[in-house]
């Protein structure tokens, strides 16, 4: 708490006065302005004479006004002696700054309360940047959830896990779960867990990282195919000390992958089981057309032969419709 640094007060003026990176504004017991620095003229706008005798509140908004943050604020710094906040503070010409305030009540000879001096740093540009941040953050996020995918620290030293938000999409754990290296080879799939740990070994050793693919077990024991890479820190000594990477969802992916390759063998095992029957029907054709090249044969013959290729040719056209509606199964 401050004692004697009242209006006039030569000592305070000219400390206030050598600062003009901080507003420093000087209130009696009431909240009403009776001092003012450079600093705060430059911040909000006012010259000495336009605002000393206002009431502070005047540098609040309307919600704020309407809600009486200025007197809360007031009555918090007289509780414990000081008080400090951030928000929106309004200048003269109606613009918005961000602002962080300190406010410290001053006392008289007999100990008693007799005001404020309230100090404010202009804090837009950092509020910009860390707002900016945010909203990088977020769309960093919403990109992972839209890739199925989550970024990962892995600290060798701790051994302790890091995880972005969209982690809890992938394995469905609460992010507040402390992961560990141990921790995390029990959600690997059991089958997976070898070639994992291998793979992991074999990384740390050469310190060269490739990505690798494995399953793992999600909340209500559901198998997920997950791609993981990442880049590996050492120390001077050539000691990892720390990994960074991402985990993708390629389930999807990998069961679309496994659903071609069932479809293309069955295609291959129908070809087989069908090439015997297409190439005999396509004989028979043959065969009957070459017929056709002979003069001698009667009208009686010809019309048994036309009949005997429309039956073959249907036969043929039945198993190439066979083997069309099997490749939709």
């Amino acid at each position: 708490m401050v004692d004697h640094y009242r209006k006039g007060d030569y000592s305070f003026s000219h400390f206030a006065e050598n600062i003009e990176d901080y507003a420093i504004v000087l209130l009696n017991a009431d909240g009403i302005v009776e001092d003012w620095n450079k600093g705060a003229e430059n911040i909000k706008g006012y010259a000495a004479g336009e605002i000393i005798g206002t009431h502070f509140s005047v540098f609040y908004t309307q919600e704020d006004i309407k809600n009486n943050t200025p007197q809360q604020f007031l009555e918090q710094a007289r509780k414990n002696g000081k008080a400090k906040s951030e928000g929106w503070r309004v200048r003269k010409d109606g613009t918005k700054f961000w602002g962080g305030i300190s406010i410290t009540v001053t006392k008289n000879d007999k100990e008693q309360i007799d005001g404020y001096i309230k100090i404010i740093r202009d804090l837009s540009e950092r509020k910009k940047s860390e707002d900016l941040l945010k909203q990088k953050n977020a769309m960093l996020l919403e990109a992972e959830r839209a890739a199925r995918m989550c970024s990962w620290t892995w600290d060798l030293e701790s051994d302790i896990f890091g995880w972005s938000e969209s982690a809890f999409d992938i394995f469905n754990i609460n992010l507040d779960y402390q992961l560990n290296y141990e921790k995390f080879i029990r959600i690997v799939y059991e089958e997976d867990r070898a070639y994992v740990k291998q793979t992991v070994t074999d990384i740390l050793r050469t310190k060269q990282f490739k990505e690798f693919t494995f399953r793992i077990i999600a909340a209500g024991k559901k198998l997920k195919d997950v791609a993981c890479i990442a880049k590996i820190t050492f120390d001077e000594e050539g000691i990892p000390v720390r990994a960074i990477g991402t985990l993708q969802d390629v389930t999807e992916k990998n069961n679309y992958i496994r659903h071609i390759e069932e479809k293309n063998q069955k295609l291959e095992e129908i070809a087989q089981m069908q090439s015997h029957s297409v190439r005999s029907h396509i004989a028979n054709i043959l065969g009957v057309c070459e017929i056709f090249d002979f003069e001698n044969v009667n009208e009686a013959e010809k019309t048994d032969l036309i009949k005997e290729l429309g039956e073959a040719t249907k036969k043929l056209d039945n198993i190439i419709r066979d083997i069309v509606m099997k490749t939709y199964e």
